[in-house]
Parts: structure tokens; C-alpha cells; sequence
């Protein structure tokens, strides 16, 4: 769970900015201009979606309460509620 929360985030963002840069320099010449554009695009939009993800995903905890962290979703990893009355 802890690297799931932690490193998969940090790896997956790394590995995207690695990859646009990569693309957008000249080394890469075995790349049309188009799938180029392409590719840069499904990064940005990749990006956008991933944050898009945890945005909604805190949306739902804060209504249901269940998972703060995704990571925590994926392990079942449950928060303990105590009630006072």
C-alpha cells in the first residue's frame, strides 16, 4: 500500500514527463510529425486524466468515507469509525 501511495504517482508522472521530452526532442527522428503530435497529445491528455482520477476519487471519499487514497481503494484498506454517542 505505502508503494502504491507513495512511488506510483511519482513513477508514472516521471515516466511521462521522461517520455514528452524525449519525444519533443530532435533525437527521436524514426517519428513522423504527425504521430509525434500525436503521442504528445496522449501524454498531455494521460496527465489530465490521472489528476482528473483523483480529483474524483477524493470527491468520493469525502461522500462516502471509505478511501481517502487510491491506494488504499486497491488494498481495501478500510478507515476504523468510531461512533460516539
Amino acid at each position: 500500500m505505502i508503494l502504491l501511495q507513495v512511488a506510483a504517482p511519482y513513477v508514472l508522472d516521471r515516466v511521462l514527463v521522461y517520455l514528452q521530452k524525449q519525444i519533443e526532442s530532435n533525437m527521436n527522428l524514426l517519428m513522423s510529425q504527425t504521430a509525434r503530435n500525436v503521442t504528445l497529445l496522449m501524454i498531455s491528455v494521460t496527465r489530465h486524466v490521472v489528476s482528473l482520477l483523483h480529483h474524483c476519487h477524493l470527491t468520493m471519499f469525502y461522500i462516502n468515507g471509505l478511501f481517502y487514497h487510491i491506494a488504499k481503494r486497491f488494498t481495501g484498506i478500510h478507515y476504523v469509525n468510531i461512533m460516539l454517542l
